[in-house]
């Protein structure tokens, strides 16, 4: 995790499936918790996200808008891009090819 100011960046793991999706949405939320102005999840190196990966997005962005704090993701493989379009959780949170 890497903080610039009130803007928090959090690296996901390669693959994420129901076995670490609960500890990686509780990460999330803690920087949430934490006054994030801005949450960025850099998923850049994730080539694999099931639906509970999914699940742990939305819930995030949940506490994230409720408590004012701006979420993006960043994602450059296919495949996790394809999963988010196919549940419309692209159409929930902006997407970009970098964190720059």
């Amino acid at each position: 995790m890497l903080w610039l100011g009130r803007v928090a960046v959090v690296s996901l793991p390669v693959e994420i499936d129901l076995s670490n999706a609960d500890p990686i949405r509780e990460d999330l939320l803690s920087v949430v918790n934490r006054g994030a102005a801005t949450l960025i999840v850099d998923m850049s190196g994730t080539t694999f996200c099931d639906s509970a990966g999914v699940n742990a997005l939305v819930r995030t962005l949940k506490r994230a808008t409720a408590s004012g704090t701006g979420m993006r993701l960043v994602v450059s493989t296919h495949p996790v891009r394809r999963v988010l379009d196919i549940t419309g959780v692209d159409h929930l949170i902006d997407v970009y090819p970098s964190v720059a």
